[in-house]
């Protein structure tokens, strides 16, 4: 198996499994990158299939991470620059759903 179309990357999992009975049973795939037009080819020999085009979207909050770290600053007056956090799901994505108060 391996993904041909879109902005995504990084297909892991067990790429390459037996036959078994005329059918091959990939249970372990995954996509490490958000796309919105993912796509798998799969091959056998001179034999080819493409899977239809599908999304690939990024999984809910699981952390945040500092993007901006805070300077020094003297009493009263605003950090400069601004200090801004992300959201990051569990795969390290850019959480862009997330729109709880942090």
């Amino acid at each position: 198996a391996e993904l041909v179309v879109g902005s995504g990357t990084g297909l892991a999992g067990s790429t390459s499994v037996p036959m078994l009975n005329g059918f091959a049973t990939f249970t372990d795939l995954s996509i490490s990158s958000v796309s919105s037009s993912a796509q798998l080819r799969f091959t056998m020999g001179f034999f080819g299939v493409d899977s239809n085009v599908f999304a690939v979207v990024e999984g809910v909050a699981a952390s945040l991470v500092i993007l901006q770290q805070p300077t020094d600053v003297q009493i009263s007056t605003s950090i400069s620059p601004a200090v801004s956090v992300q959201a990051k799901d569990a795969g390290g994505n850019a959480a862009t759903a997330f729109a709880s108060a942090v």
